[in-house]
């Protein structure tokens, strides 16, 4: 635990404990990063000046351009093709690397091009220090850590620089200029070291932040550059830059003047940039921020070319006025000084301020091209025409001077426009509600100003929008106007905002919101606030509207009283409470539970536990809410109980995720139970890993030896949720279960091995096999995700998961790439279990790769069958396995001569006793009736004839009811449950009811009410409109299935056109599924996606047709 003084400066840095080993590291990695910098810089134009003139600068100006564009193509080639770690070794080389090579060649050579490229080469060294630095600090940590962190890892940048450089006159005289580049090199290779710690040690951080990021269509640099906005920042970033450039040449060439002994040079170089730094750091801490949020961006954009301005018109007024000599000297040093210290605080603060009307991703879009392309191409621009005055023009300063304040003045000019258009772009921004609070706060007195304003436009989404971005004490100053705002959803939000800030000064306009308003929403609003803000005024206004005649003002006085009053006034609000809760009408019940949600100082969890029994499932369902919200401790088993009921289970596991660490004792202490159905196990499951934190992780991983696959595929993902890295107490345990997954992975792999061998146009092969061929090939699927969770948790960071997705969905090169990976990843044992199950081979292939590892037996496909019904094949309970086992042993066309009936009798039976799954006994049932053996079975296991439902024979001719296993293979077909599990779509199968539709007979008509789907069956069906035929479905063909999502009027009718067979599922039950299992979501989200690619796709505006409508329809009609 940290002391008190480390506590203190946590507080002090705004850096939270857990981060403190991971922000030590980075600042230790900031201040050897920041050496190699100054260093080569210092180093590369003390020598350069040594040998050349500073006239000669603007070729290295050239020279830079050329090669940070060379630069920035290689590191956009080779980013997408490296690992991170690998890409953040070769940043760091590539600073070492060149810097040690022009060491060697300064020592064997001495020609001038080495000095030439060390110093072209310098500039470049910073692009490769803030990749490295800040490409590794915004991988290690999310967007909103980085707005507490990076200005504190930024500072150890600086820190580095200053004291660098005022080591460097001190290094000199030890060990010379040329070998301070071997300090460099020293620095960086302690800089390597740390990194390789900090991606070994924290890769795991790594964080894709799609979180705060909005989705923007992409377009490159210059096709944003006819935006206006987009294009003054990059004028204004272009001008900025090239009298940073002048400037520089004019320091240059004082400082060449003035110190002609190269190690003087690099000293006084060295203790400059140190000094810089410091007044950097001093201003950007202190001063920058205040400066810019009183003053605004308009003040903070043209506070630096104003005083350059002045400093150089004052340097040209002591040039022109002899002797020039000191005193031009220190005003250039002045000039340059202040160009540093102000470019890198209030510049840049202010220049941040306006990328924030612009979505997150294009702003890095901008930055990146400021600095990659806008910067070289500012260098290479300002270095030609440095040559071409140096051609033209006499060899004197003052023109540089006389260049510099024109760029200056068009620097200010675009300055103003640019401030100006900042205020209508972010007003613009706000109008559409685009604008990205949670990655840049608005803190300048122009957004600030800009925010205010909006406030008060006519449409409520932008003034709500406003609201939120809005600091708290200038929210203070403008919410009791806001109580007056044309729109209910304004004032109700202010009224929030007022309650939440106890903001007494809005008291008056509160009473009068009370007593004006209509909306009766905004009057139990306006109670609510007034309560809390001045309970005891506030009583005397509430306590009338206990007798309102309107239910919701009713709600709100009793809720208010109860909260708020004292004990007598409370007692009569819970008369009142209690006379609803014992109401015979279903929706005072459900005010009743409302109202005991919202109160926070009673205890009410008798009347709560009368309504979470209540008969009304309505009422129940707002019980459940305000158990939630309440959290009483004696409640949570009623809430467990009523995850076992379809109409319940959503609301119950959303109050269990609400009382949050609270209810896990109570979910632990029912997971325990024996008898308890897997269903609500799995529920239990997903509820503890939305709960999450280190309980709710232990919770999960006692549940991790269950046999029920579907349970442990849901606490992998659960513990995956949570971030889950095993210890090393825990690797051993997880080594073992994923030897156990492999076992179960070998098992199925014997099993399709075996059934892939089948001749599939044999009479006597079962029609269902190739179903349970793909069960099983879902089955592996799953035990692979189960593995590589489980590696995940061992090798946290790797990307392991990443793999796994790239195994099962990417290119055959991107698959071979990750195979490669898992390669290099897992140790030996490892890769001799996994690495078979996920290279591109067959199932016998795979199998005799594991053979001695997983020995498996080779039957022939009809024992096979049998033995996957053994238990105790393997320590897997697949239950789903199981019954579609049965169902394909059903679909036999005769029986097998070899199949011994008692065998298959013998192994269905165990499947039948202690408690068997209802869809088991199903299926069970009706393959005894299709291979004629129910009676057989009754008379071998006598003690199971309860189990099954009566029975009878197939007759010759005779047309069965569908299984509804046949249901979920007819399912299978329809695109809107092709991403649904099939154990789920067993459940929407149980909801499809079989309708029989003679000949000639409308099954529905143009207009009537769309509120259910049909399947066909078998039979045909017309689909016409009017006298016109615009489709003709068949067997396996679906129509109306939209229809379930939006009951909206049919656009054709459709008739069958012969006996048709038909399976319906309507829209309630349908919705009901969706609420408990987000998989049927996914599924909808997906194909309704796909649909409108397809509908994109086959748009085209310009080749309209003769008759859109019907062509649309025929197109559309499978869906409505």
């Amino acid at each position: 635990m940290p002391n008190a003084i480390t506590k203190k400066l946590l507080h002090l840095f705004n850096v939270r404990p857990a981060e403190l080993p991971l922000v030590g590291l980075m600042l230790l990695y900031a201040l050897l990063m920041g050496i190699p910098g100054i260093i080569t810089e210092t180093t590369s134009y003390a020598l350069f000046l040594e040998r050349f003139s500073a006239q000669s600068i603007p070729y290295i100006y050239i020279g830079f351009a050329l090669v940070a564009t060379a630069l920035g193509l290689l590191f956009t080639r080779l980013e997408p093709k490296l690992s991170r770690s690998t890409l953040f070794l070769a940043l760091l080389a590539a600073i070492a690397i060149p810097i040690l090579i022009f060491r060697l060649l300064l020592a064997f050579s001495s020609a001038d091009w080495p000095v030439i490229g060390l110093t072209i080469w310098a500039d470049a060294t910073w692009v490769f220090i803030n990749l490295a630095f800040w490409g590794l600090a915004t991988h290690l940590f999310t967007l909103r850590q980085g707005k507490r962190l990076f200005g504190l890892l930024g500072a150890g940048l600086i820190a580095s620089e200053v004291v660098t450089g005022l080591m460097i006159p001190l290094l000199v005289s030890f060990i010379g200029t040329v070998n301070l580049l071997l300090v460099a090199v020293i620095a960086i290779v302690g800089a390597l070291v740390v990194q390789t710690i900090i991606v070994r040690g924290y890769d795991h951080h790594l964080n894709p932040q799609d979180d705060e990021r909005l989705f923007f269509e992409e377009k490159a640099w210059w096709q944003l550059v006819h935006q206006p906005y987009i294009a003054l920042i990059f004028g204004l970033a272009a001008l900025n830059l090239m009298a940073y450039f002048f400037i520089d040449n004019l320091f240059y060439i004082q400082v060449e003047h003035k110190y002609a002994d190269i190690d003087t040079l690099a000293g006084f170089i060295g203790t400059f940039f140190a000094s810089a730094g410091l007044l950097t750091a001093t201003l950007g801490a202190l001063v920058s921020g205040r400066f810019l949020n009183r003053y605004g961006l308009q003040a903070g954009l043209l506070v630096l070319p104003v005083v350059l301005l002045v400093g150089i018109g004052l340097t040209i007024g002591a040039r022109v006025m002899p002797p020039a000599g000191l005193l031009l000297f220190w005003m250039v040093i002045g000039v340059k000084l202040s160009n540093e210290v102000l470019k890198d605080s209030t510049n840049e603060a202010a220049t941040l301020v306006l990328y924030q009307p612009l979505p997150a991703g294009q702003r890095m879009q901008i930055q990146t091209a400021v600095e990659s392309i806008i910067r070289p191409l500012a260098a290479g621009i300002t270095g030609l025409l440095l040559l071409l005055m140096s051609a033209v023009l006499p060899t004197s300063g003052l023109y540089l001077e006389i260049g510099v304040a024109i760029l200056l003045i068009g620097w200010l000019a675009l300055a103003v426009i640019l401030a100006k258009k900042y205020t209508q772009v972010l007003m613009k921004t706000l109008t559409r509600r685009k604008l990205d609070g949670a990655v840049l706060t608005l803190e300048d007195e122009t957004s600030l100003t800009t925010l205010e304003q909006a406030l008060h436009h006519p449409s409520p989404q932008v003034a709500l929008y406003a609201l939120n971005m809005l600091r708290a004490d200038r929210a203070i100053k403008v919410l009791p106007e806001l109580l007056y705002h044309p729109a209910d959803e304004v004032r109700q939000a202010a009224l929030l905002k007022i309650e939440q800030m106890h903001l007494t000064t809005a008291i008056e306009a509160v009473e009068q919101c009370l007593t004006q308003a209509e909306a009766v929403h905004i009057k139990t609003s306006a109670m609510r606030t007034l309560a809390a803000i001045d309970n005891i005024k506030a009583l005397e206004q509430i306590f009338p509207y206990l007798d309102a005649s309107d239910t919701a003002l009713r709600q709100g006085a009793i809720t208010c009283v109860i909260n708020y009053g004292n004990p007598e006034l409370a007692m009569v609000a819970e008369g009142r409470l209690l006379h609803w809760v014992v109401s015979l009408t279903p929706t005072d019940r459900i005010n009743a539970a409302k109202i005991i949600g919202d109160v926070s100082n009673r205890n009410l969890h008798h009347p709560l536990r009368q309504l979470l029994r209540d008969d009304d499932c309505n009422v129940q369902r707002a019980a459940l809410a305000a158990a939630g919200k309440t959290g009483y401790p004696q409640l949570w088993s009623d809430v467990v109980a009523a995850l076992d009921s379809p109409t319940t289970r959503g609301a119950a596991a959303a109050a269990l995720v609400a009382g949050g660490e609270a209810a896990l004792p109570v979910i632990q202490t029912a997971s325990n139970r024996p008898d308890l159905p897997p269903a609500t196990q799995l529920r239990l499951i997903r509820v503890i890993s939305r709960i999450g934190g280190p309980q709710a992780t232990t919770l999960l991983l006692q549940h991790l030896n269950t046999p029920h696959e579907a349970l442990r595929m849901a606490i992998l993902t659960g513990l995956d949720h949570l971030d889950y890295e095993a210890n090393a107490q825990e690797q051993p345990w997880l080594m073992q279960q994923i030897e156990r997954e492999v076992g179960q992975a070998a098992w199925l792999l014997a099993a399709m091995a075996d059934l892939e061998q089948v001749d599939p146009t044999n009479e006597a092969t079962p029609s269902s096999l190739p179903f349970l061929l793909t069960v099983l090939r879902t089955q592996l699927a799953r035990a692979l995700d189960r593995i590589f969770f489980c590696l995940s948790f061992l090798y946290k960071g790797e990307g392991l998961l990443k793999i796994r997705n790239t195994l099962t969905t990417s290119s055959a090169e991107q698959r071979a790439y990750a195979l490669e990976m898992l390669d290099t990843i897992l140790p030996s044992p490892l890769k001799q279990q996994i690495l078979p199950l996920v290279e591109p081979l067959s199932s016998a292939q795979r199998l005799n790769r594991l053979r001695l590892l997983f020995p498996q037996e080779q039957l022939d496909g009809a024992t096979r069958l049998i033995r996957l019904l053994d238990p105790s094949a393997t320590d897997v309970d697949d239950v789903w396995l199981w019954i579609c086992t049965i169902h394909t042993i059903g679909t036999l066309p005769q029986f097998e001569p070899h199949l011994k009936k008692a065998d298959l009798l013998d192994s269905i039976a165990p499947h039948l006793s202690a408690a068997p799954d209802t869809l088991m006994v199903e299926t069970a049932a009706w393959t005894l009736a299709r291979i004629n053996a129910a009676a057989q079975f009754t008379a071998r296991w006598p003690q199971l004839t309860d189990a099954l439902p009566s029975t009878h024979p197939i007759n010759p001719g005779e047309i069965p009811m569908l299984s509804t296993l046949e249901k979920v293979i007819f399912l299978k077909n329809v695109n809107l449950f092709k991403e649904t599990p099939d154990e789920i779509l067993t459940q929407l199968a149980t909801l499809l009811e079989e309708v029989e539709v003679p000949a000639e007979t409308a099954i529905f008509e143009k207009g009537a009410p769309g509120d259910c789907m049909y399947i066909i069956i078998s039979g045909q069906v017309e689909v016409h409109d009017g006298d016109h035929i615009l489709n003709v479905l068949t067997a396996g063909d679906v129509f109306g299935e939209i229809a379930l999502l939006d009951a909206q009027a049919r656009l054709a009718s459709v008739v069958a056109e012969t006996d048709t067979h038909l399976l319906r599922l309507d829209q309630e039950p349908f919705y009901e599924l969706m609420e408990d299992h987000i998989e049927v979501v996914r599924g909808v989200i997906v194909v309704l996606s796909g649909y409108l690619r397809d509908l994109l796709t086959k748009v085209d505006p310009l080749e309209a047709q003769s008759s859109p409508l019907e062509e649309f329809k025929s197109a559309t009609l499978k869906t409505e």
